[in-house]
């Protein structure tokens, strides 16, 4: 081995305070890194969540707006079927027509209340 070489690795002492202040360095080297970079980051980092907000809330509105205008074409929907449920005289006798019925008639009161929910919490 070298002179050098031996005087750093020469001992197993020498060996471990050389691995250990090579990883001190390091953990310093990175924590003074990164509290220096912080300042330069930070503002940036500020924008970013700024623009996500202003890119998320029209996306939700929009999705919104959509979810109401499915929810009133249900009910136009819901109520045709009723209608010709309740047009049919061969159907209003049976048991299993009735139950349609009125389950035709929870669900559009049910799509009729989450639209006004919806139109409330849209405002």
């Amino acid at each position: 081995m070298g002179p050098i070489l031996s005087a750093m690795w020469g001992t197993k002492t020498a060996k471990i305070i050389t691995v250990f202040g090579g990883a001190m360095i390091s953990i310093f080297g990175a924590i003074t890194a990164a509290h220096t970079a912080w300042p330069i980051v930070d503002p940036y980092m500020l924008a970013h969540r700024g623009y996500v907000q202003e890119t998320i809330k029209p996306l939700q509105l929009a999705m919104d707006k959509q979810a109401v205008a499915t929810d009133r074409q249900s009910v136009i929907i819901l109520k045709g079927q009723l209608s010709d449920a309740v047009r049919d005289p061969a159907a209003n006798s049976s048991p299993i027509v009735k139950e349609r019925i009125e389950e035709l008639k929870r669900e559009i009161e049910d799509t009729a209340t989450r639209i006004q929910r919806s139109i409330g919490t849209a405002r």
